[in-house]
């Protein structure tokens, strides 16, 4: 029992314990996981697809007015969603406010997807036949990771 006493003992124990620590710390700090931001993403998107310093600036430009097109639709879809929450919340209940809510809804998704097609069509003109079925396919991608959401 008096070797667990021994300072030359409880020296190795604190050490082992503070390389435990440090290893704990830095698996912690490596393994989280890292969420790509959205340069990262274009990023690697665009060298997925090779494209030329003029095809990012059309990339860039056209994303601009898609995104400055549809940000009032989707702000307009979460206003119409707290809307109709609250329709429903309420006693008693207004069917045909709800069905308003409810149609204004399918409109504006309906708006909000014809835009983004738009917006695909619009890069696919600059690239060339095979960029194009590399970004179908990126986009297929894009789209199936966003269905298990």
């Amino acid at each position: 029992m008096n070797f667990l006493l021994k300072p030359k003992f409880l020296l190795w124990v604190i050490v082992i314990l503070i390389l435990v620590n440090i290893g704990t710390f830095l698996g912690v700090f490596f393994a989280h996981d890292h969420k790509e931001s959205k340069e990262e993403q274009r990023e690697k998107i665009f060298k997925k697809l090779g494209l030329t310093d003029n095809q990012r600036k059309t990339f860039v430009t056209t994303r601009e007015r898609f995104q400055n097109k549809n940000f009032p639709l989707y702000n307009r879809y979460d206003t119409l969603m707290i809307k109709l929450q609250s329709q429903v919340s309420k006693t008693p209940i207004d069917t045909a406010t709800i069905n308003h809510y409810a149609d204004s809804l399918g409109r504006l998704n309906a708006q909000i997807r014809k835009n983004w097609i738009k917006y695909s069509i619009e890069v696919r003109k600059c690239l060339t036949p095979e960029q194009q079925k590399k970004y179908d396919i990126v986009t297929l991608e894009h789209l199936r990771s966003k269905m298990g959401r």
